[in-house]
This record gives C-alpha cells, structure tokens and sequence, in this order.
C-alpha cells in the first residue's frame, strides 16, 4: 500500500473497512510510523461499548523490511 508522506495510523485508520483485516501483515510503503493512535477512542457502532480493531499487523517499509527478513 502507498503511504507516502502520510502517517501509518492514518492510512490504517483510512482503510479500516477494507479486508485487510484477514492479513497478516499490511506494508505501507512511504507511511511513518510514530507508534501513536490516530484517535485515543476508536470509533465503532453506536451503542457499542467494545469496538472492533484490526488484526492485521501495519508496519511501515523499515519495520516490514526487519519483521519479514528482507
């Protein structure tokens, strides 16, 4: 996936309702990770108290390159 120039959490936050949950692993090349959440509350269905995430791991290029071995 293309992130250049953008944020890992908010490109993952952008595709959230895409099937990248069935990945393992989603590379977002260009994407810089800061290890911090777009939103300190995820937003879900109303009335929901528990709100799905996603359970695919999101790594930028650097750390997709040291994770996978290439």
């Amino acid at each position: 996936m293309n992130g250049s120039g953008t944020l890992l959490q908010t490109t993952q936050d952008r595709f959230r309702e895409t099937p990248f949950d069935v990945a393992d692993v989603v590379v977002c090349a260009g994407a810089i990770d800061v290890g911090l959440p777009v939103n300190l509350v995820r937003e879900g269905r109303p009335g929901d108290i528990i709100r799905p995430g996603a359970s695919a791991a999101w790594l930028d290029l650097p750390a997709a390159r040291q994770e996978l071995g290439v």
